[in-house]
């Protein structure tokens, strides 16, 4: 599958043609219409090649997202599933998926002509299989470059960047799924292990999962359980309070299925642990100390000690 071509850098063109011809890119529209065809008769060779009869192997989707980058697998094969929006053998994950991603500066026309040219054509069973693999092979190498989005909707729609708000906001969701498990592998009946949030911290970035946790707080905030400081902790954060859009979106993505006293010991301990990252430990300000200290004054308290 490998060509001469670097396809990963040419750049996923999402303007229209008129677009790209009034503003003299004509050549970056065409090369990612090509780089578009490539990846989507990679994806139908691969599936081809890799199917069983049963199933597609492990880590099958890699050679792809290896070759193409994780933006271009993402948009063809999100194309794909929005074109086929309609048909039943594709998952309600992953329609709710694709739709979330952006393929058109102007979402809210027609399917421009060219779509149809990226369009897979593998069987949708196996397709849709394919696609499960890669939302959790991309999720996996990609979160950490998905950037927390924290303007609204409203916002988004307005500029343009509904892909950018619907990328994070699925983040958000599994990123709350995975606090949910992650307390309730470290939880032993007793006590909370000291580094419970370590791989969702990883995983997800300090800010997204800050930002989790401080969205359930807010909705958690007149339950007794939860500490004052947690709560006034998480009042920092811009989470649009009173926009009924999003809090009715920021709902989804709520750690549920915790004790509330519980939840709130997670919060306290990863807070603590951060923050405790921050400090330098006690022998290093020591030694910073110590070499700020003016080498003449070393050697004068030298001197007196040898006359004394």
């Amino acid at each position: 599958m490998t060509e001469t071509t670097n396809t990963r850098a040419i750049p996923v063109y999402k303007e229209s043609p008129s677009y790209a011809r009034d503003h003299n890119e004509l050549e970056v529209y065409r090369s990612s219409n090509t780089a578009n065809v490539a990846c989507k008769k990679a994806i139908e060779q691969l599936i081809s090649e890799k199917w069983d009869g049963v199933r597609l192997p492990k880590d099958c989707v890699l050679p792809i997202i290896e070759e193409f980058g994780i933006e271009r697998t993402t948009f063809v094969l999100a194309n794909t599933l929005q074109l086929k929006q309609y048909d039943e053998r594709f998952s309600r994950e992953n329609k709710a998926w694709a739709k979330g991603v952006q393929i058109e500066s102007a979402p809210d026309t027609l399917p421009s002509e060219r779509r149809y040219a990226w369009e897979i054509s593998s069987h949708p069973f196996k397709l849709d299989m394919f696609v499960t693999q890669a939302r959790k092979a991309i999720e996996e190498i990609g979160i950490s470059e998905i950037p927390l989005y924290q303007e609204t909707f409203e916002y988004a729609s307005q500029h343009m960047e509904e892909g950018l708000y619907w990328h994070s906001y699925h983040c958000n969701v599994a990123c709350a799924d995975e606090i949910r498990e992650a307390i309730a592998d470290h939880y032993d009946g007793f006590r909370l292990a000291t580094h419970a949030a370590d791989d969702v911290l990883r995983k997800y970035g300090k800010e997204r999962t800050f930002y989790v946790l401080a969205n359930t707080i807010h909705f958690m905030r007149d339950d007794g359980r939860v500490s004052l400081d947690n709560i006034r902790w998480a009042d920092t954060f811009p989470l649009h309070k009173g926009n009924p859009v999003e809090e009715q979106n920021h709902k989804h993505f709520i750690v549920r299925g915790q004790h509330p006293g519980l939840f709130d010991l997670f919060v306290k301990s990863t807070r603590r642990e951060q923050e405790q990252e921050k400090k330098p430990l006690l022998s290093e300000q020591i030694k910073k100390v110590k070499s700020s200290i003016p080498h003449s004054i070393t050697s004068e308290k030298k001197r007196h000690e040898a006359v004394l």
